[in-house]
């Protein structure tokens, strides 16, 4: 009888919890809106945005390059080029307050389409500030006008429509990084046609040697309504703290055939930037993790318990949207490239000074350094 009286009291709790009024759910609280981090950077970038597209147009330049200065295409191919997003806060001016003696031996940068970069048009063409840039320290070099201060070649690339437009000059840097330009020496034709008692009456030519500028920055200056000593300032400066920038962050080397890029990330962030990598298993079947740091943590080892350092894991090289990537830590994996700060000699032909290489062999041979790294 109380087995039965005890079945029957849960028949009744069960049936009156089904129709009894059902108490109203609480409003879920709204999400606090996460603020959003600025998307400008000084050269680890946080956030991917356009940078994919920056990394095509950045190795179409290097063919454009090629195209015009083989010589310094197959320097700056391997090495130091360095690529930013739209999101590059683009500066002017020692922003990194560096030494003359400093300066870095060789260095390059893409400058990407913006708002920032595309300053003025010829005939309807839009035109970079300029879209490729780079340097290398010289000492004495050819034909250029004598000083004791640091000597820079900075060259450029200004792409238009019907091809692009290569700009050599040379730049003194003084003690306190004060720039001024160079005068060259130039190689002009003049055609002499003969007088009436010169037989055959045949035209010759006399080659007259001056010293100038590059006619075409007089041109580009005006046209930005800058000096012409404004004008190399700017992109003297944009080159150098471009270059500069890349260690802000972790190095990523991109390859694709032969040719490299690097851009720099913040470290935290190469799950983010990476995460449709193209997926490496271990012998488990697992994916292997992409490269992180590992922060300080404890741990217990055989009942003690003992700190773990931070350290950084996971995989370096890999491939994503078909670019070969390796992963480099300044320190860790290599030394920093900006720290290397000697001169390149000049010479002329085939005929290399005793004790140096020439210098795109030596890129070369550092490119393949860095790709086993």
């Amino acid at each position: 009888m109380n087995k039965f009286k005890e079945i029957l009291a849960r028949v009744r709790a069960y049936v009156a919890r089904m129709f009894r009024n059902q108490e109203p759910a609480e409003p879920a609280k709204p999400r606090k809106k996460a603020v959003q981090r600025d998307r400008r950077h000084l050269g680890a970038h946080y956030y991917l945005t356009d940078l994919l597209d920056q990394l095509e147009e950045a190795f179409k330049s290097l063919n454009a390059l090629r195209k015009v200065n083989k010589n310094s295409y197959n320097i700056f191919r391997k090495v130091a080029c360095t690529v930013q997003s739209n999101d590059f806060v683009w500066s002017v001016g020692n922003q990194y307050a560096i030494k003359c003696s400093d300066i870095p031996s060789i260095g390059c940068a893409y400058i990407p389409k913006s708002e920032h970069g595309r300053l003025f048009v010829r005939d309807g063409d839009e035109l970079a500030y300029p879209s490729f840039s780079y340097f290398k320290r010289i000492k004495n070099p050819i034909n250029v006008q004598p000083t004791n201060d640091v000597v820079i070649e900075l060259g450029y690339v200004l792409e238009f429509s019907d091809g692009p437009v290569p700009t050599i000059m040379y730049l003194a840097v003084d003690q306190d990084c004060n720039v001024r330009l160079l005068k060259q020496l130039y190689q002009d034709v003049k055609k002499v046609r003969p007088k009436v008692s010169r037989k055959f009456k045949r035209e010759f030519s006399i080659n007259r040697a001056f010293w100038g500028y590059p006619n075409s920055l007089e041109d580009i200056a005006k046209l930005n309504n800058l000096t012409v000593q404004g004008y190399i300032d700017e992109v003297f400066w944009m080159t150098m703290n471009a270059c500069l920038s890349v260690d802000n962050g972790a190095h990523v080397r991109v390859a694709k055939g032969s040719d490299r890029l690097t851009f720099a990330i913040d470290i935290l962030r190469t799950p983010y930037f990476f995460k449709d990598r193209e997926k490496v298993v271990n012998e488990n079947g697992k994916t292997k993790k992409i490269f992180h740091i590992v922060a300080a943590h404890k741990r217990v080892v055989n009942g003690v318990e003992q700190l773990v350092k931070s350290h950084t894991r996971g995989l370096r090289k890999f491939v994503w949207n078909g670019y070969r990537i390796n992963i480099l830590l300044n320190g860790k994996h290599i030394n920093r490239l900006n720290d290397m700060n000697i001169d390149a000699v000049d010479y002329v032909g085939d005929d290399v000074p005793k004790g140096f290489r020439p210098i795109h062999e030596f890129t070369n041979h550092l490119s393949e350094v860095l790709d086993r790294a």
